[in-house]
Formats: structure tokens, sequence, C-alpha cells
């Protein structure tokens, strides 16, 4: 009878961790969905990779078609 007590307890407590995961991360979520969008006019620099993303196509369609 021992032994089933003890399974049974450690039955408890892995469905007590399985629930403190489960709110854990739906508050996780319930707090990502209330964040603030960021703003459409943001103050990011141009940068070395979008310019030569821009011009590679331009110099190719100059050049080969």
């Amino acid at each position: 009878m021992e032994a089933a007590a003890k399974r049974f307890q450690g039955l408890m407590v892995t469905m007590m961790v399985v629930v403190l995961i489960a709110i854990s991360s739906s508050s996780a979520i319930v707090a990502a969905q209330e964040a603030p969008a960021p703003s459409p006019a943001s103050d990011a620099s141009l940068s070395i990779p979008t310019l030569m993303a821009s011009f590679v196509p331009l110099v190719f369609g100059f050049f080969f078609i």
C-alpha cells in the first residue's frame, strides 16, 4: 500500500509541475499579445546589407539583361 501512495505522490508532483509550466507559458503569451507594436517610422539606420540588396539586382539587370 505504501508503494502506491508514493507513486500517487510522485504523480501529483509531476502534475503540479505541468500545471505551473502551463500557467507560466500562457501568461507569457498573453503578455506578448498585449505588447505594443513598433511604430512604422523607426530610427533604424540604413545599413550596408540593405544597400547591397538594393543595388545588386540593378547592376545585374544593367549588365545582363
